[in-house]
């Protein structure tokens, strides 16, 4: 069982993973797909384009943030990026809709100089889409999990589905993000489907 340690307010907690796969190997992700990954989730996690974005359509209201950590830290466990331990800026935050909480991120800047261009109350994707900057997006990893914090926070009992996954800029990997999400969005997704095709 893999764990992820976190931290709210100084408060230690963790998110247990129950399953994870490594979308990098292609075998085993196309397996594990269809098999273990509800069919309402497949496309929130495997989609790249701006989750923030889908969700300001969706909900017809502007995605905002609560910080919950931002700063200078070290990244030492990079091996499932493929990247040396590297000293990075750190950012938490629960991304919010009105009242409702529907995400949890978690990125790391490895380049902390590109850093300084982002306005940090803002979500990354809405910045992306401001300044209408390309960048490349890699999902590395999809994993389904508890923790009682999140789980709190987003109004419903696990299991809680997340993803991690790399930006390129030019090129260059430069960034890591670790998403959680509430269930919540997946009964957006599939209230805008049954809209559509009524």
């Amino acid at each position: 069982m893999m764990k992820i340690d976190m931290k709210l307010h100084k408060a230690a907690y963790t998110f247990i993973k129950i399953w994870s796969t490594n979308i990098e190997n292609k075998k085993i992700f196309c397996s594990s797909f269809n098999d273990f990954i509800p069919k309402e989730w497949q496309l929130l996690l495997t989609s790249d384009g701006s989750l923030t974005r889908h969700i300001n359509i969706l909900r017809r209201k502007k995605v905002q943030i609560h910080i919950i950590i931002n700063k200078r830290t070290v990244l030492e466990d990079t091996k499932c990026f493929s990247l040396d331990t590297v000293s990075e800026t750190k950012r938490e935050v629960w991304l919010m809709n009105g009242n409702q909480t529907l995400i949890f991120a978690q990125s790391y800047w490895l380049e902390p100089k590109q850093s300084l261009q982002f306005n940090s109350h803002k979500p990354i994707g809405q910045v992306l889409i401001d300044n209408e900057i390309n960048v490349h997006r890699e999902i590395t990893h999809i994993y389904c999990g508890y923790c009682k914090i999140i789980e709190s926070k987003f109004g419903n009992r696990g299991p809680l589905w997340g993803r991690s996954y790399l930006l390129y800029f030019n090129r260059t990997p430069t960034l890591i993000i670790n998403e959680i999400f509430s269930p919540y969005l997946v009964k957006d997704i599939q209230f805008f489907n049954h809209k559509t095709h009524a």
